[in-house]
């Protein structure tokens, strides 16, 4: 898989949930071609305008902004998206760069297993060599004050978690 364009460093995007897919789909549109999304409901992955391969529902028909429906959901299928991602990011990389709106269920609720996910890919291709050797940023969109107090408690807890990632040296900046 080749990018439409000449960069100095290759990137694997990955998109989670709604929010996190459409910050996928725009790295698309950029000519960027090692872009995978996934989602828990399908109404959102079909208004996302990448190639069907690059897309993958998990089972649930929507998180509905339950963080722990989606936990569950691509922890239950970790091998599958596992696979997913290294069919996706086929032709090698640098980082990946994980995308996702907090405040949702499907991008905050399935971050903490993909960046699993992505970690264990990363070893099992060489690129991460050691534990201090995080190759994988995230970019979070947070949502607006007025969508409510369950999008911003989501937001708080993804985001505070997220923090203590960043000192602990598990994403890169």
């Amino acid at each position: 898989i080749d990018d439409e364009f000449e960069g100095a460093v290759k990137y694997a995007i990955l998109g989670l949930g709604q929010g996190g897919s459409r910050l996928a789909e725009t790295f698309w549109n950029f000519g960027y071609r090692r872009v995978c999304i996934i989602n828990t409901a399908e109404q959102d992955l079909n208004l996302i305008k990448i190639p069907k391969d690059r897309k993958m529902l998990l089972p649930g028909g929507g998180a509905g902004k339950d963080m722990l429906l989606a936990a569950k959901s691509i922890t239950d299928h970790y091998e599958d998206v596992l696979d997913f991602l290294r069919r996706g990011f086929k032709g090698g990389y640098d980082r990946v760069l994980v995308c996702l709106g907090a405040g949702g269920g499907s991008g905050a609720g399935t971050l903490r297993t993909a960046l699993d996910i992505v970690h264990e890919l990363n070893i099992s291709l060489g690129i991460e060599k050691s534990e201090k050797d995080k190759k994988v940023g995230v970019m979070v969109a947070l949502p607006i004050s007025t969508e409510g107090k369950k999008v911003a408690s989501n937001a708080l807890n993804i985001s505070s978690w997220l923090f203590e990632c960043v000192e602990k040296d598990l994403v890169s900046p």
